[in-house]
């Protein structure tokens, strides 16, 4: 039929479907069996993969592995990222031992030699101290399978400088100030708490004052991906702004009553206590 199938061999991510079908906008998954034999593991399986389906049709399966009203949601405007900018900046550490380079502010890319670096640790020290500053998270980025679920680096990277970091001939670092990210949502209108407590990355209000108005949560997962997939962090903040502002706009009163699952009375535990961890930078 001329379909594209892969087959699967990642079940401690994907956790269901031996074989994965694109013939369409989402995967067909299909479950390998050797026998016949079916048994309630096997049931179990089967009832996991058809949820899972279900939800890559409609992108709501109302309780999605335990968590209820999960929606999957598309992203609002073109992801803006500077592959182009951390391929240069490495192309540049290859000749140079080291080299720095700003896409946009408050986000600087750091690519060096490991040979360059054995030789120059005090100098590197003194190279970072001098672009970094209290409110800057550094993140180091290493060729491992950590990088999943993310965008892996050998799509973003070209060929050679993929080899390279592979082989840990080049290092990455990757430095984000989480104030100027503070004040792209402030501007955005947004009131935003720091959290990096390692579920979380920030807590989004529209009133702080009063949280049932509107409170929203993002994970370190899709913070990461700033520095994992080369994201602009500015484009990060509109994004998050563009699906709060999505999900407050949908008209969903007439299907809430006081017997809906998930529905809250009053702000998650530790929110309305929740501490910025630049207070105290």
């Amino acid at each position: 039929m001329g379909v594209p199938v892969l087959m699967s061999d990642l079940t401690n991510i994907i956790r269901h479907g031996d074989l994965c079908a694109l013939a369409a906008e989402e995967p067909l998954l299909i479950e390998m069996k050797s026998s016949n034999n079916r048994n309630a593991r096997t049931a179990r399986q089967f009832e996991q993969l058809e949820v899972l389906s279900k939800f890559f049709t409609n992108d709501d399966v109302g309780n999605f592995r335990g968590a209820v009203n999960t929606k999957r949601i598309s992203l609002e405007r073109e992801e803006v990222c500077y592959v182009a900018e951390i391929n240069e900046c490495i192309r540049q550490a290859i000749q140079l031992g080291f080299f720095t380079v700003s896409p946009e502010k408050g986000l600087k890319y750091i690519a060096l030699t490991s040979e360059w670096y054995s030789s120059n640790v005090d100098s590197f020290n003194k190279k970072v101290n001098s672009i970094t500053s209290k409110t800057c998270m550094m993140v180091t980025l290493t060729p491992e399978p950590s990088y999943l679920p993310l965008y892996p680096f050998t799509l973003s990277l070209t060929p050679l400088n993929t080899l390279l970091f592979i082989q840990e001939e080049i290092q990455l670092l990757v430095v984000i100030d989480i104030a100027v990210i503070k004040n792209h949502f402030n501007e955005l209108g947004l009131h935003p708490i720091a959290l990096m407590d390692g579920d979380h990355s920030f807590q989004l209000s529209l009133d702080p004052s009063d949280l049932m108005k509107g409170t929203f949560r993002v994970s370190e997962l899709s913070f990461l991906r700033i520095a994992c997939e080369f994201q602009s962090p500015k484009w990060f903040a509109s994004e998050q702004y563009s699906l709060i502002k999505r999900v407050c706009s949908e008209n969903t009163s007439e299907s809430i009553d006081l017997n809906s699952e998930g529905l809250l009375t009053s702000p998650p535990l530790g929110w309305s206590e929740a501490r910025d961890c630049l207070e105290d930078e």
